[in-house]
Formats: structure tokens, C-alpha cells, sequence
């Protein structure tokens, strides 16, 4: 078949793509016929008209430049002799635009001159709009999205991932990922880390990680990475498509959950012992009073006995305090300023530190008016204060400061708190060796100590933490290795800075001795004895019932002569409450002292002492036992 060129031009019809071509006055002296219907012309209107004038949108001066700035792809050809490939925007006779990727190259005669320019058009108006809205998907995403080359550069990033780094995209783009996130200098499966995109790039599978990022100024976020493969002609892994998800807030409140979870399991085995614990003391204080009331001051077994009693108070103090890290036990609510509470403790606090250590205390002049119980929060100090000086083995300072402060909901949300209002912060600052992240994880876990072995029971920061939740407060550590530690406390300061005057009761004698019934309940051998006995002791009758059943059972027998009952809260067979309220229903009126080893049973379930009970809580001195029941018995 010869070619002619009807042929050739059949050809160029064929094509999906615009075709024309202009001499060196920029006439245009061929198109196709996809040329002629983008233009919506007949061939005879378009042969020999300049190619500006064809092309809506070139101005009249497009040789030298399109009204769009970019160069004229004619133009530079015939300056430059050398092909061109850009992207062209068109205005089309209906009005619309349309964007053309244009592909421009010179034709020349026999000896090399250039006597026009072939250019080819393709419509990529909708993939340029695909592109773009794609994009605006892509930066109203809430999650971080990067592109990482095999090199871990960044070539592109989303909004997101910007706002994440705290950087612009200029610094962005064209970095390391693991200098832009980690802030590194190597990439992180080099720092033994496990590695999203290099896991994608080693096997073309997706992966997930979490892992720290640092913004520009330092502070970390926990993010979750998912990676997945962008793949070349060959189906090999170009490049690595990395999601990232801010988890911050959730892993704040994740820890917050399983550290309460941890602290109310050991809650719950803490007050379990203390319980019982508080029944030992009770039976052992109760029998060395009656030891006590026995002896003249001049027996020689007297000094004997103080000390038993001695350490029996310092034994009742500390399960005091476990109670009150494992919230069994409701603290003693007062008005108390922190700042009158330092001063007080200033000397105290001094003398657990050492010599080397300068210690410094700095007040705010603002109100620091808190409800709660002052002896707890000394505690708390006194812990954290030790725990500084001890990580200050060559000295340094150690500063107390104190303010008033407002968290704002935004604060409560970054840090996992759900109370905003004004608060007491309470900060305890040292310059000692600081502590790292693995360990900042696991500092308020009960029993875990970075202390050698018989130096710490690793309770100290595990109590403080409980005390300050009780007071429905927050605690946090701020520390970095080598740079010191600040543990920060909040204290909510009340709504209403008002505080009943206590009521005075009038002086008087009392008689703690009497001959009336008292119905004892206690399923404990030793607390029931030990309060049998001290009533016999002081001229009462007492009847002693093992469990709430039996109780009940001895009441009904003994009903017209029982003035009181004193009922342990916590028994088999029917708990003292409710053997109480059935009593009540029995004998309108009745009066009872209700014990336990700790008042949670109460309080810490929402309930109050029952109408005609009084609470007592375990160990007590016998005295202070009598006297209750004495009172009771007169009112």
C-alpha cells in the first residue's frame, strides 16, 4: 500500500489525542480532526489563522508570553530548538476551561532549520480535577498522611501531619520521616525500633506500629502508624504511604484506666488486710488498757505495757494510712489552707533532706484554701520530699512552690482530667537525676521501687497517688533524664470557702461504769471477747453472739432486758445494719454502736449511718469505747 497523504491524515484523526501544527509565524497550516472539535471550527476556519487566535485564553501577544505567565511552548522552540512538555490552561468556546498537557516539537527541513512546530493536546482536565479534590480529601483529614521514598525522605505530607510536627511543609517536605518525627539522625529500625514503612519496604505488606513523635518544641505524642505500599510498573515498592493517628488522649486515658485498675485491685487486697489487721489491734490495745487500769503506776511491768501500747497507736497509724491509699477509709474533711500547712511542716520536711541539699519553700500570695485532710497531704509531701532528696546523691536544690490556678476543660482533655475549676497546684521540684519514660510508666505502681533492696517497700508514690484521689485531686511528674523531677499536685479548691463551726458540747462529767444489757456481735473471737470483757469490766452485762443470725436470735430471747447493741457492720448471716434495722422494727427506739475496721462499708458505698447508731471505728482505746457507751445509753 503506498501512503499518501489522505492516509497520514487518517491517521492523525484516529488519534484520541489534538494535533496541529504551525509554521514560524505561528499560522496554523494542519489539525486533526480532535483538534477541530474541541475547537468546534470546520477545517477551513482554522488552516492559516495564528494559533493565539484558535487557542482562547492566549492573548494577542503570545509569542512572547501566555496571559498565565507560563512560557509559549511555540515561542521557546523557535528559541531554543529544544522539545517542550507543559501543562496549558484553554479557554474553550462554551466558556469552560480545560487543562491540556502539551508535548510541543520542532520540525525541520533538510539542513536542520526549524520551519515549525508539531503540538500535540491532552485533555487531562479530569484527572487534574480528580487530583484536587483527592487533595482537599486529603488535608481535611483529621490523621497525619506521608509519603516516604525508599530513602525515608518525605516527598509529600497532609495538613495534618504538619500540624502534628508543629512545622511548616517547607521543613517538611524533602526530610528524613525519622528527623521530622523522632527528631533522629538514623532511621528508627536502626534504634532497634519497629518500623511501619521499613517492614512495607522489606516485604510489600501493610503494617502497624505505635510509636512516640516529637513536635518541634519538644512534646511527645503517642501515635498509632499504619503503612501501606505504592508500587511501580514492575509491582516493586517505590514508595510507603504512612496513616498517622494521634492517640494521645486515648493512651492518657488507657493508663489512667489500668492504673486505677491496678490501685483498685490493690485497694481491695489492702483493705482486706487492714480489716483484719484492725481487729488484732483491737484485741491487743484493748487487753493492754485493761493491763493498763490493772497495774499501779509503780509496777515494774508498766513501762513494759506503755510500749506495747505505743506501738500498737504507731501500728493502727499505718494501716490508717494503707486505708487511706486504697480509699477504704474516708478522710477527716477540713478547711485548711496549703500554705499554712507547709509553713507548719517546714522544719519536718527540712530534716528529710540532707545537708547538701538546699531547700527552698516559695508561696503564692494568692488563697490556697482547700477541703480535705491536712495530715494526709503532709504525708504526701513528706514522700515526695524524701524520694528528691535521695535522687540528689551529690546535692542540689529542692524547691516547694505553690499557686492557684484554673484548669480549663482543654487542659482536663490533654491531660486525662474531668473536673475543670480552680485548683491549688502544688509542685515539688528537684534538680536530681531525673527519671525516664519506662520508668515514669510504672512510678505510681504499688511496690515498685528503683531503690535498693531493703531501702524502699515501693509504697511511698503508690500511697501519695491514693491520697491525693481520695481528695479528689490529680498528680503528675514532669522529668526527663538528668534534668531533675517535678511532681505537680492539684487540689481543688471548694465552691463555697465556708466552714460549720464545730459545736461545742457542754463540760460536764461523764460516768463511763453502768449495770445495763448490751448485746455484743462480732464474728472475730478476739474483738468479741476483748469488748465483753471490757464491758464486764466496767460493771455491764454483756451477751456475746457470733455471727448476725445468731444476734438476732439472742435479741429476741433477751429483748426486754438489751439496752444497747453493739454490732460489727461486716458479718456472715446477716451484716450489723441489717440485724440493726430489724431490731428497730422489733423495738422502736433501740440505740446501737456499729464498729468496723474500716468505714468505707459506709460512706464509701453511698450510705450513712442509720438512724439511732453510732459509728466506732477499729482498733479503739477502751476508754474512748465506755465513753461512747455511756453516752448512748444517757441520751
Amino acid at each position: 500500500m503506498q501512503w499518501t497523504q489522505n492516509n497520514l491524515k487518517e491517521v492523525f484523526d484516529s488519534l484520541n489525542d489534538a494535533v496541529l501544527v504551525i509554521d514560524k509565524e505561528y499560522n496554523i497550516v494542519f489539525v486533526n480532526k480532535v483538534m477541530l472539535d474541541l475547537c468546534q471550527l470546520h477545517e477551513e476556519d482554522v488552516l492559516n489563522r495564528k494559533c493565539y487566535d484558535l487557542a482562547h485564553g492566549c492573548s494577542s501577544h503570545c509569542p512572547e508570553k501566555c496571559i498565565s505567565d507560563i512560557i509559549c511552548p511555540h515561542s521557546e522552540i523557535f528559541e531554543t530548538g529544544n522539545a517542550i512538555s507543559i501543562k496549558h490552561t484553554h479557554r474553550m468556546p462554551d466558556g469552560s476551561d480545560k487543562i491540556f498537557h502539551i508535548t510541543a516539537s520542532p520540525l525541520r527541513d533538510e539542513n536542520g532549520n526549524i520551519f515549525g512546530v508539531t503540538e500535540i493536546l491532552r485533555d487531562i482536565t479530569a484527572g487534574r480535577q480528580t487530583e484536587a479534590f483527592l487533595g482537599e480529601i486529603l488535608e481535611s483529614m483529621g490523621e497525619g498522611l506521608v509519603v516516604i521514598d525508599r530513602n525515608y525522605r518525605i516527598i509529600s505530607a497532609n495538613k495534618a501531619y504538619c500540624d502534628q510536627a508543629g512545622q511548616p511543609i517547607e521543613d517538611v517536605v524533602g526530610n528524613y520521616c525519622y528527623e521530622v518525627s523522632h527528631g533522629r539522625d538514623r532511621p528508627c529500625h536502626m534504634n532497634g525500633e519497629d518500623c511501619a514503612a521499613e517492614y512495607t519496604f522489606r516485604t510489600g505488606s501493610p503494617h502497624s506500629v505505635m510509636h512516640t513523635h516529637y513536635e518541634k518544641k519538644g512534646f511527645p505524642h503517642y501515635v498509632e502508624l499504619r503503612s501501606y505500599p505504592m508500587l511501580d510498573s514492575r509491582k516493586n515498592v517505590s514508595s510507603v504511604i504512612e496513616i498517622i493517628c494521634d492517640v494521645t488522649e486515648k493512651k492518657i486515658l488507657g493508663d489512667q484506666l489500668r492504673q486505677a485498675q491496678k490501685m483498685e485491685a490493690l485497694g481491695t487486697l489492702t483493705g482486706g488486710i487492714a480489716h483484719d489487721f484492725n481487729n488484732i489491734l483491737t484485741a491487743i490495745m484493748g487487753y493492754g488498757n485493761l493491763l493498763q487500769m490493772k497495774i499501779g503506776s509503780e509496777e515494774s511491768l508498766r513501762p513494759s505495757i506503755d510500749q506495747i501500747l505505743a506501738a500498737s497507736e504507731k501500728a493502727a497509724n499505718m494501716v490508717q494510712s494503707l486505708l487511706a491509699f486504697s480509699r477504704k477509709q474516708a478522710i477527716k474533711l477540713t478547711l485548711y489552707t496549703v500554705n499554712d500547712i507547709i509553713r507548719g511542716a517546714q522544719e519536718l520536711l527540712n530534716k528529710r533532706t540532707k545537708e547538701d541539699v538546699e531547700f527552698r519553700i516559695e508561696l503564692t500570695d494568692k488563697d490556697t484554701t482547700v477541703l480535705g485532710d491536712s495530715g494526709q497531704i503532709i504525708q504526701v509531701l513528706m514522700n515526695l520530699v524524701s524520694n528528691a532528696s535521695d535522687a540528689m546523691p551529690d546535692g542540689g536544690k529542692l524547691t516547694i512552690t505553690t499557686d492557684a490556678v484554673y484548669l480549663d476543660e482543654q487542659f482536663m482533655k490533654l491531660h486525662g482530667y474531668n473536673r475543670p475549676g480552680k485548683y491549688v497546684r502544688l509542685s515539688i521540684a528537684d534538680t536530681g537525676t531525673g527519671i525516664d519514660e519506662m520508668i515514669k510508666e510504672k512510678i505510681f505502681d504499688p511496690f515498685f521501687t528503683t531503690k535498693e533492696l531493703g531501702k524502699g517497700t515501693g509504697l511511698g508514690l503508690a500511697m501519695s497517688y491514693g491520697i491525693i484521689k481520695q481528695h479528689k485531686g490529680y498528680i503528675n511528674v514532669l522529668s526527663e533524664p538528668g534534668r531533675g523531677t517535678t511532681f505537680v499536685i492539684y487540689l481543688p479548691i471548694p465552691i463555697a470557702l465556708s466552714e460549720k463551726s464545730a459545736a461545742k458540747t457542754e463540760a460536764h462529767e461523764l460516768v463511763y461504769r453502768g449495770t445495763e444489757t448490751i448485746l455484743v456481735a462480732d464474728d472475730n473471737d478476739a474483738v468479741r471477747n476483748i469488748v465483753v470483757t471490757i464491758l464486764q469490766e466496767a460493771g455491764f452485762k454483756a451477751i456475746a453472739s457470733v455471727d448476725g443470725e445468731d444476734a438476732m436470735d439472742k435479741y429476741l430471747r433477751n429483748k426486754d432486758a438489751i439496752k444497747l447493741l453493739i454490732l460489727d457492720i461486716a458479718m456472715p448471716r446477716k451484716n450489723g445494719r441489717v440485724v440493726f434495722e430489724e431490731i428497730k422494727k422489733v423495738t422502736p427506739g433501740m440505740k446501737a454502736i456499729l464498729m468496723s475496721g474500716y468505714d468505707s462499708v459506709l460512706s464509701g458505698e453511698g450510705l450513712s449511718t442509720p438512724e439511732g447508731a453510732t459509728f466506732i471505728s477499729k482498733p479503739f482505746p477502751i476508754i474512748e469505747m465506755l465513753k461512747i457507751v455511756r453516752t448512748v445509753l444517757d441520751a
